[in-house]
């Protein structure tokens, strides 16, 4: 964040009170910075530059509070600026990794532990992730049972299957913020008891 664009937010500080200031936002200058909230660290650098590391488990929303000093006065004010940080949509388990496909047996329900999908998918804000909801299965039905997904193929269906699924990434109080949505190819092979 630049302090030149804070201070041209500034106008009029000088005029605060009697004897203001006709120079405007040319005397003003930023002496301090502070976190209010969701903070672990802010600084001014000598640059113009200020820099806020949020907490890792921060909301979107982080107040800090600047001290604008009036070089000709010698005035002070405080100024609160509420910043939001939009969140980043997670990103489901990529294709091609190698936890991507699972084998099942035919004519048999197959249960895929909803933990596989979940750690091999990624937030970039480090948000908890939840699977949602699963869906599809051209060869098969599939559902999503106390967070596993179970498919059941049709009968006698051998080969690869795809179903679609959807996770969250959750806010510190559990509520949905994005949603993203993925695949994952089921292997459905002859059941070895039912070969003679």
């Amino acid at each position: 964040m630049s302090v030149n664009a804070l201070l041209r937010n500034d106008n009029g500080f000088e005029c605060f009170s009697a004897g203001c200031s006709p120079e405007g936002k040319r005397g003003l200058s930023i002496i301090d910075v502070t976190g209010k909230n969701n903070v672990k660290n802010v600084k001014l650098k000598r640059n113009g530059k200020i820099v806020v590391v949020r907490d890792d488990n921060s909301q979107d929303r982080t107040v800090i509070t600047y001290t604008v000093r009036d070089r000709r006065t010698g005035q002070t004010s405080n100024v609160d600026v509420v910043m939001y940080f939009g969140n980043r949509v997670p990103k489901p388990m990529r294709p091609g990794h190698p936890n991507a496909v699972f084998v099942g047996f035919q004519n048999q329900p197959t249960t895929l532990d909803g933990d596989l999908i979940l750690n091999n998918s990624h937030d970039p804000d480090g948000d908890p992730l939840r699977l949602v909801r699963v869906y599809g299965g051209e060869h098969g039905t599939v559902q999503l049972v106390n967070g596993d997904v179970v498919y059941t193929p049709d009968p006698d269906f051998v080969g690869v299957d795809v179903f679609s699924y959807t996770i969250a990434d959750l806010d510190s109080q559990g509520r949905v913020k994005s949603y993203a949505h993925g695949n994952h190819a089921v292997q459905i092979i002859r059941n070895p008891a039912s070969v003679s």
